[in-house]
């Protein structure tokens, strides 16, 4: 196998909501980590299976985020159709362009050429006899939101009552995983195929529980799935959840003492990935003889392809677990992918979150004809690709007018300003400036790391700037240091709203890596000024040996697949309906769930291993 190992790497992601009132703006911090809202409806246009009609013109769900690729839609051909044709009618019809994959290549990628119109591109296809069918390459994304608030505590697992980020919890509220480790903690005979973000493979919780043949990086598409940037938290966390080390007296356990992780990333260092890209690591797992797949990400429509790339892990026997959804809705009226595949697969399970008192979760979605069972999904600690160092905004050398300041704002306790009024009064600040401030970090043991701030900004545009500089050896990085970014007008909403950042820092992986801003004005107008705050750097690290605190029903899912695959290890023999069933019907009754899910029911590790018929030569005590 080739060296996997990378020497340079860039940044990280994951996001949290944060609102601020004051009479001059209000800051917001948007999530990605949290897909929600559905399409609007076109009711004459025509699409495959299980997927919804969109309106083109509004492809962005309530975030602003698109929903699918308006440059790329995914075709089939009829099976009477020769290559040679479905060659030509691509390029008469779209552009030569394309690729296929899916079980036997049936799916092609078609790439639009420059200013088509993708309603029309699709209409040509649809309208054409030999076309078997014609979806959207609809984007997913993951749905986990991290808090930065870090407990040692797994109440999924052990819940003796603890209070975990200030919510405390019930006693027994978790998935009972201890009496089913009295019998088994090794899943080493069943891979799971994680099918998220990059994984950081090499650390020290997940390295030994790694499958490293068959991985693969269907975003950058080659043989190195490790995060292409320090935000790359989700998959790493994921991965911790169903299989970090169990008792080798450092971190977390997972569900799954030792397991096999099989990474294959389709999510980008944003959290933003292609379902036909799903679909071919789908494939790509099954074929390498997985036995759990974990979708922890969502779109709100689904493919042809997915449909053949859920029918061929079916009919392989393989169970896969998906996460049910963020958006506090409803997937029986507003279909949510790949969860929405359990109405119609049995190998499928769709998995809700519930809160440290077994509680629903206050974002999770549910379904009474789509969701399964619930699982723990609120303050989940465990693995991260390396170290997150949140500043307090505090010890900050200033020159001229910077300030640090609290602005008397809710749920912001520091924050940097320029000019030293601009809470009181927005400036303005003065002509010819060049004040700078800065600070070191210590990111001597990172190989890839991302800046993360947000700003409130209103200055003279194309010509006041605030620029951010960093500097490896230290000191005033505006003496020989290194440009990253500049800002210059407004922000957001007329500069009354913050902009969240995200920023690769290069070549500053030393223990004297300093950070600065620097307000530089000309000698005619002004503007109100600069407020920065919630500044944190993201990093990815070697050997890592990091954790945090994350939400979602992203974290539900890996308990779930976690199970499945300990139930799997139990009984060799038991196949993928028989482990879904044994789960649903082994978990217990729960009345925030009653109604609102199938089963009403959040997972019992114990309770399930009762529906699992005992292996031969084997005695189980049960309780």
């Amino acid at each position: 196998m080739q060296n996997l190992s990378r020497s340079t790497l860039p940044h990280p992601r994951v996001k949290r909501v944060i609102c601020l009132a004051l009479s001059i703006f209000c800051f917001i911090l948007g999530s990605s980590r949290v897909f929600a809202g559905g399409p609007s409806v076109d009711p004459t246009a025509k699409a495959s299976n299980n997927t919804t009609a969109i309106n083109h013109q509004a492809n962005r769900d309530n975030r602003g985020r698109k929903l699918y690729k308006d440059t790329e839609i995914i075709v089939s051909f009829k099976k009477s159709v020769s290559a040679l044709s479905s060659n030509l009618m691509i390029q008469q019809y779209a552009s030569a362009t394309h690729h296929s994959f899916g079980v036997n290549k049936k799916f092609t990628v078609v790439t639009l050429a420059a200013n088509q119109s993708l309603t029309l591109v699709m209409a040509r296809f649809r309208s054409n006899p030999n076309v078997a069918s014609v979806d959207y390459n609809y984007y997913v994304y993951s749905l986990a939101a991290p808090n930065d608030t870090f407990y040692n505590q797994q109440w999924g697992l052990r819940n003796p009552g603890i209070t975990v980020t200030g919510e405390e919890g019930t006693t027994n509220a978790d998935i009972n995983v201890e009496l089913l480790w009295d019998h088994i903690t090794d899943c080493s005979s069943v891979t799971v195929a994680v099918i998220d973000t990059g994984i950081n493979y090499t650390h020290s919780d997940l390295v030994d529980n790694i499958v490293t043949t068959n991985m693969w990086d269907f975003v950058d598409n080659d043989n190195d799935p490790y995060p292409d940037a320090g935000n790359e938290s989700h998959g790493t966390n994921v991965a911790g959840i169903i299989g970090a080390r169990g008792n080798n007296n450092k971190g977390t356990s997972g569900v799954c003492w030792q397991a096999k992780i099989l990474p294959l990333r389709v999510l980008d260092e944003t959290g933003t990935g292609t379902l036909a890209n799903v679909a071919t690591a789908i494939i790509h797992a099954v074929d390498n003889g997985v036995k759990v797949i974990n979708l922890s990400l969502g779109a709100t429509g689904t493919t042809a392809a997915m449909d053949n790339a859920i029918n061929h892990a079916r009919n392989n026997k393989v169970v896969i677990v998906a996460a049910a959804g963020n958006n506090a809705s409803n997937n029986d009226s507003q279909p949510f992918y790949p969860c929405n595949y359990s109405r119609t697969h049995s190998n499928v399970i769709c998995v809700a979150a519930m809160n440290q008192t077994f509680g629903l979760a206050s974002f999770s979605n549910t379904g009474a004809n789509s969701v399964d069972v619930g699982a723990p999904g609120v303050s989940i600690y465990n693995t991260t690709p390396g170290e997150w160092i949140i500043d307090n905004m505090t010890g900050w050398t200033l020159t001229g007018g910077w300030l640090e300041t609290q602005c008397s704002l809710p749920n912001i306790s520091n924050m940097l300003i320029n000019p030293s009024n601009f809470c009181s009064s927005s400036g303005p600040y003065s002509n010819n400036l060049s004040e700078v401030t800065y600070k070191n970090f210590d990111l001597n043991t990172a190989n890839r790391a991302r800046l993360v701030y947000n700003i409130v900004f209103n200055t003279q545009a194309g010509v006041d700037k605030i620029n951010v500089n960093s500097k490896a050896a230290g000191g005033d990085p505006f003496v020989a240091g290194n440009l990253i970014t500049s800002h210059s007008g407004v922000s957001a909403n007329g500069g009354t709203t913050a902009d969240t950042n995200y920023l690769t820092l290069n070549n500053c992986f030393t223990a004297t890596c300093t950070i600065g801003f620097q307000l530089k004005t000309d000698a005619s107008v002004t503007g109100a000024g600069v407020a920065i705050y919630g500044l944190r750097i993201e990093t990815s690290q070697v050997n890592a040996n990091s954790y945090l605190n994350f939400s979602g029903t992203s974290q539900a899912s890996p308990h779930v697949a976690g199970l499945a695959a300990m139930l799997i290890a139990w009984n060799p023999a038991y196949e993928d309906s028989q482990t879904v069933n044994a789960i649903k019907n082994g978990g217990t009754l729960n009345s925030s769930l009653t109604n609102i899910t199938r089963t009403g029911r959040v997972i019992n590790a114990m309770g399930s291993l009762k529906y699992v018929n005992v292996p031969i030569g084997v005695t189980a005590t049960m309780p």
